[in-house]
């Protein structure tokens, strides 16, 4: 007899043994595959930023345009765009000009050297053989898909570059 003449109890009992596993049903699992499928797709930077690069030549204009495929809403991004004077005569003016369509589903819209008209820069008495750089950023403000043009023109000679970003939530 045990002291204050309470007798020892005997031992509880163990838990169950049960086997363990995951029910799920068809549409549960196609759920799973979805779900793990988000992180395995940003791993491999489907959801990241891309970039393109376009030549395109007209006259005595050759333009390249490195510019932003892919980025995700509110981020601040470029468009980078080399002039270069092919030919062996001074030009007067180059214009360069974004689509206002394009421009309009961006916002904070800054240029390097600065705009002269609405979404326009000029880039005057460029010598032969000369490449000038311009710097267009922009800020992703509305979702999904946004195509448009850039437009690098003298008075004689046009060169169209066409745009295309898609802006991820």
């Amino acid at each position: 007899m045990a002291r204050g003449g309470v007798d020892s109890l005997p031992d509880p009992p163990g838990a169950p043994r049960t086997r363990r596993h995951v029910s799920l049903f068809g549409f549960q699992w196609v759920g799973v595959a979805v779900l793990a499928a988000f992180p395995v797709l940003a791993l491999l930077g489907v959801f990241g930023e891309r970039w393109a690069t376009v030549e395109s030549t007209g006259g005595p204009l050759h333009v390249n345009v490195r510019y932003p495929t892919v980025f995700r809403y509110k981020m601040l991004n470029a468009i980078d765009l080399d002039v270069r004077n092919t030919g062996t005569a001074v030009i007067d003016t180059i214009t360069v000009a974004l689509d206002t369509v394009y421009a309009s589903r961006f916002s904070t819209i800054t240029a390097v050297p600065p705009f002269s008209g609405p979404y326009e820069v000029e880039l005057p008495a460029v010598q032969p053989r000369e490449t000038r750089r311009v710097r267009i950023e922009i800020q992703a403000e509305r979702y999904w898909v946004h195509a448009g043009t850039l437009t690098v023109a003298t008075r004689t000679d046009t060169v169209r570059v066409p745009l295309r970003t898609t802006i991820y939530p």
